[in-house]
């Protein structure tokens, strides 16, 4: 049993694809899908399920990937880190939400971890390399990732003082019916959390403005620009006082951290994963 070995499995565990791995490594595809049977010879057991032109990591694959990945993680780090300064470790986040709140967690991270480097990516993309971590509050359902819930958080209606429904004491969504709605764009998760919500009372808002910047929503509708849909949690800072929060019964928005399984047992992911929970 090799390390490269292990290395193309684990790679392929993940994509389920040999030709995907076989393009990583700069190899021909029958290298890696060789070097995977000869893995499963000396196992004495099946690690994928074959089909005419796919693969499927099959149960006893799963389990040995969840032991092999972290072995292969903990030796690289150890590798990284006897080597000094040669070669820095990178830490890959993907943030696709709460970027605000992120930051001050990054900033701690940094804080702790000066010789790691962090490359951020807002939004995530399918076709990007493993992160190490995805911040998100879709429901990706990724192999070779472990959810955890970072925060459930309720939904609320925002108006601005001046419009007239303020003046109820309760809010309710299917009271919203015709208003100009202000709303993240539709590659935003918020979007879709709006539409099924006012969908369940009953109606399609009529969307008057977009964005893809959480502020601006907040911002246009402190303006009197239109109402909103937002997680409670959400910060107006200095035009707080020009809105008025709703909240809206059974309704949360969960926010989830997906760990790489091959790395969630080293120092710094387990780290981050603190910071994440004591925010």
């Amino acid at each position: 049993m090799e390390i490269l070995q292990l290395r193309y499995f684990c790679d392929a565990a993940q994509s389920e694809n040999f030709t995907t791995t076989a393009k990583k490594f700069d190899v021909p595809t029958s290298a890696v899908s060789q070097s995977v049977h000869r893995l499963e010879n000396e196992l004495a057991a099946p690690l994928f399920s074959r089909q005419a032109n796919s693969i499927q990591l099959n149960d006893v694959g799963k389990r040995f990937a969840l032991k092999i990945a972290p072995a292969l993680a903990l030796l690289d780090d150890a590798v990284t880190e006897a080597s000094g300064s040669a070669k820095k470790r990178v830490f890959s986040l993907c943030i696709d939400a709460r970027r605000r709140r992120m930051l001050n967690i990054i900033e701690k991270f940094k804080a702790a971890h000066p010789d790691i480097d962090v490359n951020v990516q807002h939004g995530y993309k399918p076709a990007h390399d493993p992160y190490d971590v995805i911040i998100t509050d879709c429901d990706l359902g990724l192999p070779g990732y472990e959810r955890r819930l970072i925060v459930s958080e309720k939904l609320a209606i925002a108006v601005h003082k001046s419009n007239p429904l303020a003046a109820n004491k309760k809010l309710t969504v299917d009271m919203l019916a015709g208003e100009p709605f202000i709303a993240m764009n539709e590659e935003r998760p918020m979007h879709a959390v709006v539409m099924k919500v006012c969908a369940d009372f009953g109606f399609v808002p009529h969307i008057a403005l977009q964005s893809d910047d959480p502020d601006y929503v907040g911002r246009l509708v402190s303006l009197g620009m239109g109402v909103a849909i937002i997680p409670m949690h959400y910060s107006f800072d200095d035009f707080a006082e020009n809105v008025l929060l709703f909240p809206i019964s059974g309704y949360t928005r969960d926010t989830y951290a997906y760990i790489l399984q091959a790395k969630h047992y080293l120092p710094h992911i387990r780290d981050f994963w603190n910071l994440l929970q004591n925010a």
